[in-house]
């Protein structure tokens, strides 16, 4: 029953906060969601019939999964918590699907997480308190969010997905220690701070670097990007057959039977 109420309030307030975003022209991301869960995980101690959701899966597999080494258990957990289920055989599935979908997305997806931990590491934290924080799965997001989506991958954009993962690391931690004390999840709040930070200060400082089309996956950046470069890298338009291979010019310019006037400088490509 709680589950429609829920639903309008969210869908009101991502309307309302779309508005301003698209006057700024910054991506809404999943902000909405995870203000949204914040709200309901506070109120969960006044209204009963919101209980912890941490009760409701079962572990897939854990004699297998608890086999691994901590660091890679903890790897699929927080891919699994990408759909609020820290379960490592269901975040193998995501892992292995992301794959699918792209191979860059899911090496940096994985490289911020190893990223994140180190410095989550570094910062003095024990294994004994790091194992079960499952809000590393936004140092993923960042990583690949900056290094392959919203930056064409390359050096540059790894450079700010290290400096944004770090960042967040930092965020992370601190919300969590804020929102321990009312026993509420920071979910992908982090990743969302984070990432609006580091993209409006590329839009301020580089915007010529920001990729013109998010929606595309890195490996169509990445080749729209090195065309772009050897059409334009002399400023002029450059120019290239429609074909590969060796092919056979039937009329070329000014060719005697049609190749006259504006068409003078046609060719006429036929297979051999």
């Amino acid at each position: 029953p709680i589950c429609f109420p829920v639903t309008i309030v969210f869908l009101i307030f991502c309307f309302s906060i779309d508005a301003f975003f698209s006057i700024i022209t910054m991506p809404l991301l999943s902000l909405p969601f995870s203000v949204i869960a914040i709200l309901i995980a506070l109120s969960k101690k006044k209204f009963s019939a919101l209980g912890n959701a941490n009760v409701y899966f079962q572990e897939f597999l854990p004699e297998f999964f608890q086999q691994l080494p901590p660091d890679l258990n903890l790897l699929l957990k927080s891919f699994g918590t990408f759909f609020c289920i820290p379960d490592p055989g269901f975040g193998l599935l995501i892992l292995l699907g992301v794959f699918l979908y792209s191979s860059i997305i899911a090496t940096f997806l994985v490289s911020g997480f190893f990223l994140g931990l180190e410095f989550d590491k570094f910062f003095a934290f024990s294994p004994s308190q790091y194992v079960h924080q499952y809000y590393y799965f936004n140092f993923s997001l960042i990583f690949a969010f900056l290094a392959g989506i919203f930056l064409i991958p390359s050096l540059y954009s790894i450079c700010w997905a290290i400096f944004a993962t770090l960042m967040t690391v930092l965020v992370s931690t601190g919300l969590s220690s804020l929102f321990n004390y009312a026993d509420i999840p920071v979910i992908a709040l982090p990743f969302n701070l984070t990432a609006l930070f580091v993209l409006r200060t590329l839009k301020t400082i580089a915007a010529h670097k920001i990729n013109l089309h998010p929606d595309f996956l890195p490996e169509e950046s990445l080749e729209n990007s090195r065309l772009t470069k050897l059409r334009f890298a002399n400023g002029e338009i450059g120019v290239f057959l429609p074909v590969a291979g060796e092919w056979t010019i039937q009329q070329g310019f000014n060719g005697v039977w049609t190749h006259k006037g504006k068409w003078q400088h046609a060719l006429d490509f036929v297979i051999a």
